[in-house]
């Protein structure tokens, strides 16, 4: 069951204004930002890549300030993510 987010306890409110995008040309596949992700939002896929399951992710950014690469950036959600 779904809660409008005006009555939900506030305990339970978390509104995501960015999500993580992934340049993988500049992945090295390292895999650091699915360790530091704490809920297990970017898995390892079968062709080497990694990928974001937004239903997991909060739109922390902690996968992209520990990306050694930069590959990540967090784009606002219904925005574009641009990398120069």
């Amino acid at each position: 069951m779904l809660i409008p987010q005006e009555l939900a306890p506030s305990s339970l409110r978390h509104v995501i204004t960015h999500r993580p995008v992934i340049n993988f040309h500049l992945c090295g596949k390292c895999g650091t930002c699915a360790n530091f992700c704490r809920k297990q939002a970017i898995n390892h896929q079968h062709n080497g890549n990694y990928e974001v399951f937004l239903d997991n992710c909060i739109g922390c950014g902690v996968c992209a300030t520990v990306c050694p690469n930069g590959a990540i950036e967090m784009a606002e959600v219904g925005g574009i993510a641009s990398f120069a």
